[in-house]
């Protein structure tokens, strides 16, 4: 298991923004004995989430999997989810897929804070 932290975070009270340190395609993400998504659900558990890519370039087709399987999740305890930082190549696999139509991204950080805040308060 590699040593480095897949994830950082930061608690906002309400959000907690989760930054992954590295790029998260399937050959990156062989190196974890726990799951990506098992780490997510630890760090996020319960709290409004911001995922911010700032850090990273690139991830693979089954880290979208775990995007919308982390969304169900932090949407059945009545929180709000969103996705900050995309880089080009980030941005370019969202266009394919259209994952953009089930899930939010925004371009900044700040605004992903404020929308998860505004969508728990609409819907809460």
């Amino acid at each position: 298991m590699s040593k480095e932290a897949l994830f950082e975070s930061e608690d906002l009270g309400d959000v907690v923004v989760v930054s992954p340190t590295r790029d998260m395609g399937e050959f990156e993400m062989a190196d974890y004995d726990v799951s990506a998504y098992d780490q997510l659900v630890r760090l996020t558990d319960g709290r409004n989430v911001v995922l911010d890519f700032s850090q990273t370039d690139y991830f693979g087709s089954s880290t979208i999997g775990m995007f919308i399987r982390l969304a169900k999740h932090v949407h059945a305890q009545n929180r709000a989810i969103a996705f900050c930082n995309l880089s080009e190549h980030e941005l370019q696999v969202i266009g394919i897929t259209h994952i953009n139509e089930i899930l939010d991204f925004k371009d900044s950080r700040k605004s992903a804070i404020e929308f998860v805040r505004n969508d728990t308060a609409r819907n809460g």
